[in-house]
């Protein structure tokens, strides 16, 4: 099984934020019986504390809950899509980690 680390601890799955959708997918993956880490916004990381920069496309286990990236406008509020996607998401990680491919 793969894992993030931070200090001693060990994670199955970190969740960045506990916005609407990502405070539920913490709840529903924790439920689910992953050890989930809830990151928050914290001091800034400077450049010489990362050790590894890796594209998101190689990340075999990252998983994007976020809806940063979609369009919306005044007349429509996309917040039930990115729920469906989140919890679309998080079922999909659970199906994974049942598995051990996580």
């Amino acid at each position: 099984m793969l894992s993030a680390q931070a200090g001693s601890e060990s994670y199955d799955a970190i969740v960045v934020g506990s916005g609407a959708t990502r405070g539920w997918a913490a709840k529903r993956l924790s439920e689910a019986g992953l050890k989930v880490g809830l990151l928050e916004a914290g001091r800034k990381i400077s450049p010489k504390e990362f050790t590894e920069h890796m594209p998101a496309y190689k990340l075999k286990n990252l998983f994007v809950m976020d809806g940063a990236c979609y369009p919306s406008s005044a007349c429509q509020s996309p917040t039930l899509t990115f729920m469906a996607l989140t919890v679309r998401a998080c079922d999909r990680l659970i199906e994974r980690y049942k598995k051990n491919e996580v």
